[in-house]
């Protein structure tokens, strides 16, 4: 099943890396598979986002647009994600605990720093 996110973060990854070569290791996929997606992805939105020679590869202008674009909504996914894993932090703060003396001074002063 295709999705739209398919196709993103290999284009991302041959922005950042510079080369579909580097992508692809960056990534652990063949450089075909870099390729096909990009392909797919240019297919599905209607333009390129890449001028590929043997040499280099530089964005194009509809391509940069579109970085941009892939750039937010990255940022927003993290911000997301981050605060989701809020809810897993560790427990900060303070605690009361209500001890006999003995329990307290003995026992739970070692337990709890």
């Amino acid at each position: 099943m295709v999705t739209r996110w398919d196709g993103i973060e290999e284009f991302l990854a041959v922005v950042d890396q510079g080369s579909f070569t580097q992508a692809a290791r960056h990534l652990g996929v063949s450089v075909a598979i870099v390729s096909r997606r990009i392909a797919q992805l240019e297919q599905r939105l209607g333009f390129r986002l890449l001028n590929r020679t043997t040499r280099s590869v530089e964005l194009t202008g509809a391509g940069e647009e579109y970085l941009n674009g892939c750039r937010q909504a990255v940022a927003s996914l993290q911000l997301a994600h981050a605060a989701g894993q809020g809810e897993k932090a560790v427990p900060q703060g303070h605690i009361k605990v209500a001890a006999i003396k003995g329990f307290a001074a003995d026992v739970a002063a070692y337990l709890i720093p």
